[in-house]
């Protein structure tokens, strides 16, 4: 029997090339995490206090290249990775960012994925009923990128059409957006939140729309008022009457029911409903959700007549007798 004997201080062979594999090994590690640690580390460019927007339709990889040419993270492989693995690749929150210090690119890929902007939103109010040039106004003086001749130009054709909402806006949102932000709602919360109504009614969408802005500024107390008023509205319609709505007149001329005169109801323009039949050629105004369902579900009533008190008591009357009576009492 032959025994292997190694001398003092002599390691085997083989024992040697493990070592060195083990080195070489601890070696690649130690490059990999100190190649990933600079790369999770913000970069030395990181665009700190600064605004960076998310646009609108940019798929991830276009959205990730754009954040490492700004210097917001050094590694746009390892951003789509985790904005994937935080479960948002499919649905990235657009918008403006605002990355007040460096931070690392977990921290980015976990904003951009839940939507944490940075940056508080101006919420503006749009009330039911008003029209594109007085929503203009009112974004005027609400958002500093906002531009009035624009929106004027952009909106010209959009009158009843852009749905009066409380919108949450970044204050850089350019005029366009603010534009498109309100022509998407209006499709989201009339067209297809009314899609089988519009495709039931015999009347056409244009026609509801028109109708729906006249009945936003002639109602004044809910829903059922809303119902009935639609329904005297379109029974004079259809009936042939003149609908003789002071809302048409205050379009044009901006006078309250009480302001107006004899001249203005005998005024001859498209929008007057005493001078001429039929619905004005466009909405009046935007109308709410609300008042579109009674334009589109109008009540049926003994009345074709209606006027409002001072006090906005709504007041009924079947024949035009009982209408005079009812002006003698309660406008007088």
């Amino acid at each position: 029997m032959y025994e292997f004997h190694v001398e003092p201080g002599i390691e085997p062979r083989s024992n040697n090339k493990i070592n060195w594999w083990r080195t070489v090994a601890s070696l690649g590690v130690l490059v990999l995490l100190l190649t990933f640690a600079s790369m999770v580390f913000p970069p030395d460019n990181f665009p700190a206090g600064e605004v960076v927007t998310i646009e609108e339709g940019s798929s991830l990889g276009v959205i990730a290249a754009d954040l490492e040419e700004r210097g917001v993270v050094k590694s746009s492989g390892l951003f789509k990775s985790l904005v994937v693995f935080f479960g948002s690749d499919k649905n990235i929150s657009t918008g403006d960012y605002l990355f007040k210090q460096p931070i690392g690119v977990f921290e980015v890929a976990r904003r951009v994925a839940k939507g944490d902007f940075g940056v508080e939103k101006i919420a503006v109010t749009l009330p039911e009923g008003l029209t594109v040039a007085e929503m203009g106004d009112i974004l005027n003086t609400k958002l500093p990128e906002f531009n009035a001749e624009e929106f004027a130009f952009l909106t010209q054709d959009k009158e009843g059409y852009l749905f009066p909402d409380t919108y949450l806006l970044f204050a850089s949102t350019k005029t366009g957006d603010v534009v498109e932000a309100m022509k998407n709602t209006f499709d989201k919360k009339v067209v297809k939140t009314f899609e089988k109504d519009f495709e039931r009614s015999e009347r056409s969408f244009d026609d509801i729309i028109i109708m729906a802005s006249i009945i936003e500024d002639e109602a004044f107390d809910g829903y059922e008022e809303k119902q009935i008023i639609s329904g005297i509205l379109w029974k004079r319609l259809d009936m042939g009457m003149p609908l003789q709505v002071d809302a048409t007149l205050r379009y044009v001329n901006g006078k309250e029911s009480k302001d107006m005169t004899l001249s203005d109801l005998a005024e001859d323009h498209e929008y007057n409903t005493y001078k001429y039949k039929g619905l004005p050629p466009t909405p009046i105004g935007n109308p709410g959700s609300e008042s579109i369902r009674a334009a589109l579900n109008p009540k049926d009533s003994i009345y074709y007549f209606y006027l409002h008190d001072s006090s906005g008591q709504v007041h009924y009357a079947k024949t035009f007798e009982d209408h005079k009576k009812n002006i003698a009492s309660y406008l007088k």
